[in-house]
């Protein structure tokens, strides 16, 4: 294991091999990157590289394979501009909220977390999508509006190989969150995906009107407003086709004045 102290960044640093790290508390990451995680541990809370401090470095973090662990701390993944490129590897955080913007030019974004919620309040873009494996009791919450035109799905995946998988949290869209672009949204193997507007008074279109949903073995939950004054949300989409074991849920919060509809 190597213990990241404080480090000065000087054109970049590549975690790679099997190698992997823990940032100590109180250390900086600061200087010009990239920060690259190019290793071959699969092994989410462990066997990972995992930022945590107040990092003001500046440059791309690209996150090639290998786990990217990012725990409670100000800044782990530097400043807000720096943008998280995936082409292999997954996120892991918890109990966090990221204000990256994330590019899937290369590939999907292959999200985890345990134990509480990973929020993405930066951009998502690009012509891949999202992969949410969230374990029981986490989910990942997209909170702008994200322009990525790849597939939006929630699954179990074993990205640990000791653990293997486990029970899927959901994958909300909340507050601003919305995925206009987004080629499909598939839910299996228990994971729910949600769009939650129990926090806004106005409806909010969060995901295509063509885009087909696909819950397998799944559920797609749409969440009316608290708001009792919200104007009825609306709600349109694709094909909505089911296999196995699904489910649709539609939550109507304000039970007088509330109307939801796909």
């Amino acid at each position: 294991m190597v213990v990241l102290a404080p480090i000065t960044l000087a054109g970049g640093l590549t975690f790679s091999g099997t190698t992997y790290a823990t940032q100590t508390a109180g250390s900086i990451v600061s200087g010009t990157g990239p920060l690259t995680v190019n290793t071959s541990n699969l092994h989410i809370d462990s066997g990972s590289v995992a930022l945590s401090g107040a990092n003001t470095f500046t440059g791309d973090i690209l996150l090639q394979s290998g786990v990217l662990r990012v725990l409670t701390g100000a800044t782990p993944l530097g400043a807000a501009t720096n943008v998280l490129k995936p082409s292999g590897g997954v996120l892991q955080g918890t109990l966090l909220t990221l204000p990256n913007p994330v590019d899937t030019a290369s590939a999907n974004l292959l999200a985890t977390s345990s134990g509480g919620s990973l929020t993405l309040s930066g951009v998502v873009s690009g012509a891949n999508g999202i992969v949410s494996t969230q374990r029981g009791g986490s989910s990942l919450i997209l909170t702008n509006d994200n322009a990525y035109t790849g597939q939006t799905i929630n699954r179990l995946i074993a990205v640990d190989t000791s653990n293997g998988p486990s029970a899927a949290g959901p994958l909300v869209f909340q507050g601003a969150g919305s995925a206009l672009a987004s080629s499909g949204f598939v839910s299996s193997g228990g994971g729910r995906l949600v769009l939650d507007n129990s926090t806004v008074a106005a409806s909010i279109p969060r995901i295509g009107s063509a885009a087909p949903v696909t819950p397998n073995n799944g559920v797609f939950q749409v969440n009316g407003s608290t708001n009792t004054s919200a104007t009825p949300f609306v709600q349109s989409a694709g094909v909505l086709t089911g296999t196995g074991m699904s489910m649709v849920s539609l939550n109507s919060q304000a039970a007088t004045t509330e109307g939801v509809a796909v």
